[in-house]
């Protein structure tokens, strides 16, 4: 969000954590490689960020998008000795994670990957991250504002990946006097019917990044039916924004290359290990509101809130 940079050094200052531009001393670019899922532009905004950040050029591998390429790239990876990789995207984290078991020097920090409990990265004490989603209470404090009406929140999940998020969704939006209205599904067949089953019982709807409810034909559908149940549906992506729900609010690319940078800066400083960083949450976040589809759910949307947003989309 605006004024960004002096948040962000501001957070990572209090937590122990120092982005000083000057690389350290001890810091040469053989111990740390980048490992990308492959070549897209996502990438490519954190990855120039982390390097600025840390005041180097690094090593950058990618599978693009072909976990078979895998053996080959840790060959080349491998002999320059890193001591971290630094994983963007699903299939990196969960390729690195894998050399992390063979390679006991190697430690491994990922980024980027939505939903990383799906990939169970951290079955290794060695690898650590920042997470993809958005806290709740993030979620739901811009919720609020563009909405402050909401006094009912729909959400489906499933027991397998977001019920613990369902569950701190409750005891954020309890403080906030919002009621949530909850449906768990075991397959995305069911989502429709889950959604159907709630649209008269609440205000807005939040899509979850579940992999059982995120998906292409899923959010297809959602686009459109939120639009024609006059729903408020907030999810979390540009993509979804720009799609025609009213609002998304997610990590800022910018801010994750410096969150990523402090964070190998402190691991091989000496300062943090892989063990204490665990998994964070995201620093920044970056507000996108859709006024196209405010004006088709008749949402009055005032000066004040518009210019809150990162980025409008009217079109």
């Amino acid at each position: 969000m605006r004024g960004r940079p002096l948040l962000i050094n501001f957070l990572l200052a209090a937590l122990g954590l120092n982005l000083l531009l000057a690389p350290p001393a001890a810091a040469g670019g053989a111990r740390v490689a980048v490992l990308l899922s492959d070549q897209e532009h996502a990438y490519q905004q954190p990855l120039s960020h982390m390097e600025a950040a840390l005041g180097m050029r690094l090593p950058v591998y990618s599978l693009h998008g072909d976990v078979e390429t895998a053996p080959g790239i840790m060959t080349e990876l491998l002999a320059g000795r890193p001591e971290l990789v630094v994983a963007f995207g699903a299939k990196a984290a969960y390729v690195a994670k894998t050399w992390s078991r063979e390679q006991p020097n190697l430690s491994v920090l990922f980024a980027m990957v939505l939903n990383w409990q799906r990939y169970h990265l951290r079955e290794t004490a060695r690898v650590a991250g920042i997470a993809a989603e958005v806290s709740p209470s993030t979620q739901l404090a811009n919720l609020a504002m563009f909405s402050p009406q909401m006094k009912k929140l729909g959400i489906i999940y499933s027991e397998e990946f977001t019920a613990d998020v369902v569950r701190e969704i409750r005891e954020t939006a309890a403080l906030l006097d919002i009621e949530v209205v909850a449906e768990a599904i075991r397959d995305p067949r069911e989502f429709q019917l889950a959604y159907r089953k709630m649209t008269d019982r609440v205000d807005a709807f939040w899509l979850l990044a579940d992999p059982l409810i995120y998906t292409l034909e899923n959010v297809s559908w959602l686009k459109e039916q939120c639009i024609k149940d006059r729903l408020i549906c907030i999810g979390q992506s540009e993509n979804i924004a720009k799609a025609g729900m009213l609002l998304a609010v997610d990590p800022d690319p910018a801010s994750i290359g410096e969150q990523a940078a402090a964070l190998v800066r402190a691991v091989l400083d000496g300062k943090k290990s892989i063990e204490q960083i665990g998994v964070m949450q995201p620093l920044g976040t970056r507000v996108i509101l859709n006024m196209r589809t405010a004006r088709e759910i008749g949402l009055p949307i005032d000066r004040l809130r518009r210019d809150f947003a990162d980025t409008v989309i009217d079109y």
